[in-house]
């Protein structure tokens, strides 16, 4: 005898016969993390001049750039890049660079450089395993083959110790008032070596 129950109650065969919802699986969270990193990536071809000079005016950056391509692959790791800058700011050899020498430049392109040298499309940064690729910079070679090849802080340090040297004696020659000279304005003087010590301080203040 059958009830009630047994007639509102669905049977196996239905349930199996009722539709199952389409669903569409889209592209994978990874994926999509990958698709938003390339859109958000500039190209170096499209840098117009004002990213250049900012990229450029950073010597760690410049140093960067020509180190990869001296590379047979134009790649590096954070780490070997790190020791290079270090002992080219110290004037040592790679094998004196102390761990405090490493460590300051590490952060330094960990944090900043790299990160922004990755966003302009000049290489490509790989944070999490620590790789550097170099792109393509040939919108960028014009400028630093103007700049010439990288020096030491020593020689650094004599060019700017010889610009010091002749701005001291002109402006002293100057400050006397000795025949032509005399006609200079005392300001040109007083401006003279304040513009100097600019010249020589200020490469430092952006690095």
């Amino acid at each position: 005898m059958s009830t009630i129950g047994d007639a509102v109650r669905p049977t196996s065969e239905s349930k199996e016969t009722e539709a199952k919802p389409d669903i569409k699986e889209g592209p994978s969270d990874v994926e999509g993390l990958a698709e938003l990193a390339e859109q958000t990536q500039q190209d170096a071809e499209d840098l117009d001049i004002g990213e250049v000079f900012e990229l450029l005016k950073n010597e760690r950056r410049r140093r960067v750039i020509s180190f990869l391509k001296r590379q047979d692959d134009r790649s590096t790791t954070l780490g070997v890049l790190a020791e290079h800058i270090a002992s080219l700011e110290n004037d040592i050899d790679v094998a004196q660079v102390s761990s405090s020498q490493r460590k300051r430049v590490y952060i330094a392109l960990y944090q900043c450089h790299l990160p922004k040298m990755d966003d302009l499309g000049v290489i490509e940064y790989e944070k999490n395993r620590g790789t550097i690729q170099l792109r393509n910079t040939a919108v960028l070679d014009p400028y630093l083959a103007e700049s010439g090849p990288e020096k030491t802080e020593t020689e650094a340090s004599r060019t700017e110790l010889a610009v010091a040297v002749a701005v001291a004696v002109i402006t002293a020659i100057g400050m006397t008032g000795i025949g032509i000279l005399s006609t200079v304005p005392a300001v040109f003087w007083t401006a003279l070596p304040v513009a100097a010590l600019l010249w020589v301080v200020s490469p430092r203040v952006f690095q």
